[in-house]
């Protein structure tokens, strides 16, 4: 663990108090400038930190990711990495699983080269989101390792209403709406054998927003990406990132047993069924269902009906 996140843990758990640099660098057997270095580093990031000459404050409404924090909440017993800024924590994961490292979760409060579907950028913010990736080594077929994205973004949305109240929908296949805006993204990449063309790992990603960012959304993504709160509660980033992983590794238990029951919860909370959806074509479409599968069973304008795997198309809300 590196100084900064380590003077971040002694803040967090120290919130509202004061604690003096001096102070610090005894606890952490540092001395003064690796002190001074850290509190601006994460002052840089986007932690509200007061400094004066008592010392410093993290200030009680910022809701920020530590290592303590974390690990409070989370009740699945797996191995976690906490990065303040990665490149992507998907390549971290999907660097684990190349090398034959076990199932574990990489976290980072921002990333410098997120991306989502089809490799579209994913915005990830210093401070206002939690990112993260789950390795896992299923014994599945590819074919029902497919069912891993939708059971995750189940996962989200009953993560997001246990630790905020707030309600949200998907937006089929893999996108986490409130109130109209995306609050969520998944990326579920998986790795196969060379010789055997099995699955040798997955590895799913989870973004969310959890407040606007500084100087807000950028230009391209304006009016279509949203965020849980303006000024986030204290803890929520670390109970909302243990409960998400704890959902999907239930989750990913359940279907590991032949337990599929998530795809009823899944059509449940879709923000399509019965709307007017726009296809990559152009062709406009009715939503009718989403099947067993999780496909998108949709009414074009001459009446027939098809089903589109995730695999075929995106759609747009019309």
């Amino acid at each position: 663990m590196t100084v900064r996140q380590r003077v971040l843990d002694i803040l967090e758990s120290n919130r509202g108090d004061c604690l003096t640099g001096s102070r610090l660098a005894e606890m952490l057997g540092v001395t003064r400038s690796a002190i001074n270095k850290a509190i601006s580093h994460l002052i840089d990031i986007g932690y509200e930190i007061k400094v004066s000459r008592r010392g410093y404050i993290l200030e009680e409404s910022i809701s920020v990711l530590t290592d303590s924090g974390i690990a409070r909440y989370l009740h699945t017993p797996i191995p976690y990495t906490l990065h303040e800024e990665v490149t992507s924590t998907n390549d971290l994961a999907k660097r684990a699983g190349i090398f034959g490292e076990g199932e574990q979760v990489v976290i980072a409060s921002s990333q410098t080269a997120g991306r989502g579907r089809r490799g579209r950028e994913f915005f990830s913010s210093k401070g206002s989101g939690i990112y993260l990736s789950i390795l896992l080594r299923p014994h599945m077929s590819a074919q029902d390792t497919l069912g891993l994205t939708t059971m995750t973004a189940v996962s989200v949305v009953d993560a997001i209403r246990s630790e905020t109240g707030i309600e949200s929908g998907i937006k089929w296949v893999n996108d986490v709406y409130v109130d109209g805006l995306k609050v969520s993204g998944i990326l579920t990449e998986a790795g196969y054998g060379i010789e055997t063309g099995s699955v040798d790992y997955v590895v799913i990603g989870v973004g969310i927003n959890i407040s606007t960012p500084r100087g807000d959304y950028p230009a391209s993504i304006r009016g279509i990406a949203g965020a849980l709160f303006d000024i986030p509660p204290r803890e929520v980033a670390n109970r909302l990132t243990a409960r998400v992983i704890d959902n999907i590794l239930e989750g990913y238990r359940r279907m590991s047993e032949g337990d599929y029951s998530h795809v009823e919860r899944y059509r449940q909370s879709s923000i399509l069924i019965g709307r007017r959806v726009s296809l990559p074509d152009g062709e406009e479409v009715v939503v009718q269902d989403i099947d067993d599968k999780c496909a998108l069973v949709v009414q074009h304008l001459d009446g027939s009906i098809t089903r589109l795997s995730s695999g075929e198309v995106s759609v747009r809300l019309i």
